[in-house]
């Protein structure tokens, strides 16, 4: 019989969001008439009321910081599509800031000492308000951030060699029960979406398995090519390679969002497991930004999503897929979702003083 986890309808509900998420900007193919008088405008976006003074100045004051990851870092190559369009719409210069490092505490942290006024913003990872703020060096936690958008949340795979003796999910755990402690997965780190999905599973279906910890998702795929592990847990673009080559093989995504081609290959939901990976890129202010500033703002990056051209270069880098896009309150509550559930699994093994304390 399985132990279930606590949280087993928080993450029904979450699966929901991640998967169902049908809200977000208008088709690419035809995209909305937009007001881009920017600064200058000083009636509300979405009706005639008069805004606040903030907002009628915004952003005519400063120029606006956009904080990512290092240079290259899929959090720094979404500002980067986004910046020019966005600085058009707002009709206000935007700036990169890099500040990487630090499970994403170095580029968010600027983002809290700054004033609420919109003129910082946040490209993050699920681990940055998710599990970063488990951390005793840490300030902060996700309610300190008001959600804008997640942009896009990539299908999570669970890799074997192609030439494992199983072929299924159910041909592997049926392995692996029959030889426990023998099976190794591989995954690029402890603190990863990929490592807690694996140690919820543990919790829930009772298998006995290892989990080896490497410090690259490349050395993760070397390690598995050279036999020296079993299985490997990551993003399905970061396997796709080895699975078109005949190398891997793909026995299950422990996303509810599956790549175009896969819709045969199951879920763990699907399976009938709670357990599984949450992962998303997405913007962020500081919380209590003035409420016309904010609807400002959105109506700005609103008209950038409807552009074709924008989804085309994040389609190009890997960092859309379709469906996947989220507005500020189921964003919101994936985040929420997404918090709760890993502290459940980091109490449950005890990864959290192992990993945070």
């Amino acid at each position: 019989m399985k132990k279930k986890l606590r949280l087993s309808a928080l993450l029904l509900a979450l699966a929901f969001t991640l998967c169902a998420c049908t809200s977000g900007p208008a088709p690419a193919s035809d995209p909305p008439a937009q007001d881009t008088a920017g600064a200058a405008d000083t009636q509300s976006p979405a009706s005639d009321a008069p805004i606040s003074d903030a907002a009628s100045k915004y952003p005519s004051e400063q120029v606006i910081t956009w904080y990512a990851q290092d240079a290259g870092n899929v959090t720094d190559t979404i500002a980067r599509i986004l910046i020019p369009y966005l600085s058009e719409e707002l009709g206000q210069t935007i700036v990169v800031e890099n500040l990487g490092g630090a499970g994403g505490m170095n580029q968010m942290n600027p983002v809290m000492a700054n004033p609420a006024d919109g003129y910082s913003i946040a490209s993050l990872a699920v681990a940055f308000l998710c599990m970063t703020p488990f951390s005793q060096d840490c300030t902060y936690d996700y309610t300190d951030f008001e959600m804008l958008y997640s942009i896009f949340s990539q299908p999570q795979t669970m890799v074997v060699r192609s030439d494992a003796p199983y072929s299924t999910f159910e041909e592997w755990k049926e392995y692996v029960t029959a030889n426990p402690g023998k099976f190794r997965f591989g995954v690029s780190g402890a603190s990863t979406v990929h490592n807690l999905c694996l140690q919820g599973l543990k919790l829930e279906s009772g298998l006995d398995y290892d989990v080896i910890y490497y410090s690259s998702t490349a050395e993760t795929v070397s390690g598995l090519l050279g036999g020296h592990i079993e299985g490997m847990v990551s993003g399905y673009s970061e396997n796709l390679a080895n699975v078109e080559s005949g190398d891997f093989k793909i026995i299950a995504f422990t996303t509810e969002d599956k790549a175009d081609g896969c819709k045969d290959i199951p879920s763990l939901k699907e399976l009938g497991y709670d357990s599984r990976g949450v992962a998303f890129q997405g913007i962020c202010i500081k919380a209590g930004t003035d409420p016309d500033v904010v609807a400002k703002l959105k109506a700005a990056f609103d008209a950038v999503f409807a552009n074709p051209e924008v989804i085309d270069q994040l389609k190009a880098v890997n960092a859309w897929y379709e469906g996947t896009f989220m507005e500020s309150e189921e964003f919101t509550q994936t985040v929420k979702s997404a918090y709760e559930f890993y502290e459940e699994v980091l109490t449950e093994t005890g990864l959290m003083e192992q990993l945070y304390g």
